[in-house]
């Protein structure tokens, strides 16, 4: 039985008039979300390579593509913050605040429509900027109990604690707008129990 040559196999045509993402499923995927519909890109997925982010803003800006120009660098930055658990909190706050600042506002004279979709990207970023400091919280939490369990008085663990939601949760008498209300009021429960 006679194998056939992989090279001999004819090479799928890309189709015109789209960025050209097929080089892996997850690059596919994203295509598929980020520019399905070029005047209102969907959400970015986060969590793909840095690079293919990379590509797909540049080849948006060629073709005077803004949206997805700033979906692509929202799938940055958030994967940036997101990517590394070590990464201290101060870092990937960065990162999060760079998308909220540099590519969540609509132009000045946009459409309802182009509004609706920069507060809808601007939401994405705060949803995965509450998880991370949900996440962190949640760990320093365990850290907390279990200094506590090991005969730590409270008010020792009081002062880390502080130190650590001071930085997470400055203020957090009122959401911070790098949050959602949803996992800001998880992390001031979580806040509210050591302080």
């Amino acid at each position: 039985m006679a194998v056939a040559d992989a090279s001999a196999q004819p090479q799928a045509q890309k189709p015109t008039g789209s960025l050209d993402l097929s080089h892996d499923a997850n690059e596919t995927a994203f295509a598929k979300r980020v520019i399905a519909d070029p005047t209102l890109p969907r959400m970015p997925k986060i969590g793909l390579d840095e690079k293919l982010y990379l590509r797909v803003a540049q080849e948006a800006s060629q073709k005077c593509d803004d949206l997805t120009h700033e979906a692509a660098k929202v799938g940055q930055y958030v994967t940036l913050g997101v990517r590394d658990p070590d990464k201290p909190w101060a870092e990937k706050l960065k990162c999060f605040r760079h998308a909220l600042k540099r590519h969540c506002q609509p132009p000045e004279h946009a459409d309802e429509p182009t509004k609706r979709w920069y507060k809808q990207l601007a939401n994405h970023v705060r949803k995965y900027t509450g998880r991370e400091a949900l996440r962190l919280s949640m760990e320093v939490n365990e850290r907390f109990e279990a200094r506590l369990a090991m005969g730590q008085t409270a008010d020792d663990v009081a002062e880390d604690a502080e130190t650590f939601f001071d930085s997470v949760c400055p203020n957090c008498g009122t959401c911070p707008p790098v949050y959602r209300e949803e996992e800001w009021a998880q992390i001031r429960e979580i806040r509210d129990k050591w302080i």
